[in-house]
């Protein structure tokens, strides 16, 4: 009589092995091309718990898989990012840690129940800030070394247009 029932129980116990095992090379597969990206990668619970990191942003922020967003990072920006796409905004910000600029993309992701969890991507924006701080220094400073140039080159044009100049002083000017 326990014939059929254990061959039956036996069936699902090799099932569910095989299906523990295929979700296991997921998770792995999904790991290591999470693991060799650049940028980092965080995705929280409904609830701002972290359920995953990359190994990017364990090196930016540290490792707080299972706690909450609170006690991965205090930076206002990041909190900020977080509580706006766990409750269904996109968020995006800029975060200074470490002496590097980063910027914090966070997106909500609908659940079943109309509740929201979150991705943050995290992308090293250092070098593109300090080009863009030379540019802006540079174009000031051709701005600033031209102005007295321009002006003078101005100020002698308006008086040969005006008449002003002497005949004699036109080739000077």
């Amino acid at each position: 009589e326990l014939s059929p029932l254990l061959s039956r129980l036996e069936k699902q116990n090799q099932k569910i092995t095989s299906q523990v095992k295929e979700l296991t090379a997921r998770q792995q597969e999904f790991e290591e091309i999470t693991g060799a990206m650049n940028d980092g990668l965080v995705i929280y619970g409904k609830s701002g718990n972290i359920l995953f990191e990359n190994n990017s942003a364990k090196r930016i922020l540290g490792d707080a898989v299972g706690k909450s967003y609170l006690e991965l990072c205090r930076d206002v920006n990041y909190i900020k990012a977080i509580d706006s796409a766990v409750s269904g905004k996109p968020f995006t910000a800029k975060l200074n840690k470490q002496g590097k600029i980063y910027q914090l993309s966070a997106y909500p992701v609908q659940g079943k129940s109309n509740s929201y969890a979150a991705i943050l991507f995290i992308i090293d924006v250092t070098d593109k800030e300090q080009v863009e701080k030379m540019r802006r220094e540079f174009s000031a400073n051709v701005s600033h070394e031209l102005k007295t140039p321009l002006t003078s080159i101005m100020g002698y044009a308006e008086i040969i247009e005006n008449g002003i100049a002497k005949p004699e002083d036109i080739p000077r000017f």
